[in-house]
C-alpha cells in the first residue's frame, strides 16, 4: 500500500528546513541541493511540493510574516502605549536571531516582487497591518500622557516602519548587527522627542 503523505505538512517541513538553512549558511548557500541534503531527500522530491525556488521563497516569506505577527502578539500581550509600540518594533527590526533570518528572506522576496510585481499586495498588506497596530499604540500613549497630544502619529509610524525596512535591507546586504541596532535606537531617539 502506498504511503500517504500530508502534502501541506510536507511543504511546511521544507519551508522550515529552508529557514534553518538560511540561518546556518546564508541566502547564497541555501540552494535546492543544500536543502535536499539537509532534509535527506532527493533534489527532485523538493519539486513535487514547489514549482521552483521562487515559489519556495514566497512561501518562506508568508511563513516568516506569520511568525513575526505571532511574536508581536506575544510580546505586546498585556501591554499598551509606548511599551507596546517598542516591543512590536523590536520584533520587526533584525535584532534577534529569528528576525535576522527573516530579514534575509524578506529582502530576497522583495527583490522577487520588484522583478515580477506578482506579490506586491502581500507585502503592502502586512505593512498596512503593522502601521495600524503601531498607530493604535501611539494613540494609547497619547491618552495615557506618555507622549504629547500633538504627536504626529502617522508620520512617526511611517518613519519607524521605513527605518525597520532599511534595517532589514542593510542587514541582508552587510550582515551587520550593529547597523540594525543603531537604526532601532534612532527610532527610540525619535520617540523621545515627543515624550512628555
Amino acid at each position: 500500500m502506498p504511503k500517504v503523505v500530508d502534502h501541506d505538512k510536507r511543504r511546511m517541513s521544507i519551508v522550515r528546513a529552508y529557514l534553518e538553512l538560511v540561518g546556518e549558511r546564508g541566502m547564497p548557500e541555501a540552494n535546492s541541493r543544500a536543502l535536499a541534503q539537509k532534509m535527506g531527500i532527493s533534489n527532485s522530491l523538493l519539486w513535487r511540493y514547489f514549482d521552483d525556488m521562487n515559489q519556495l521563497i514566497e512561501q518562506a516569506y508568508r511563513t516568516i510574516t506569520e511568525d513575526t505577527n505571532a511574536r508581536i502578539q506575544r510580546s505586546v500581550h498585556g501591554r499598551c502605549g509606548v511599551e507596546a509600540f517598542n516591543r512590536a518594533l523590536d520584533e520587526i527590526f533584525p535584532i534577534s536571531y529569528e528576525s535576522r533570518i527573516e530579514a534575509k528572506i524578506a529582502v530576497s522576496f522583495w527583490g522577487l516582487t520588484v522583478a515580477t510585481r506578482s506579490q506586491a499586495p502581500v507585502t503592502l498588506h502586512e505593512i498596512g497591518e503593522w502601521s495600524q497596530l503601531l498607530s493604535s499604540f501611539l494613540e494609547q500613549a497619547i491618552e495615557r500622557g506618555e507622549i504629547a497630544a500633538t504627536t504626529p502619529v502617522l508620520a512617526i509610524v511611517r518613519m519607524a516602519l521605513a527605518t525597520g525596512i532599511q534595517a532589514q535591507v542593510e542587514f541582508a546586504l552587510t550582515l551587520s548587527e550593529s547597523i540594525a541596532k543603531d537604526l532601532r535606537n534612532s527610532v527610540h531617539d525619535m520617540l523621545s522627542i515627543v515624550a512628555v
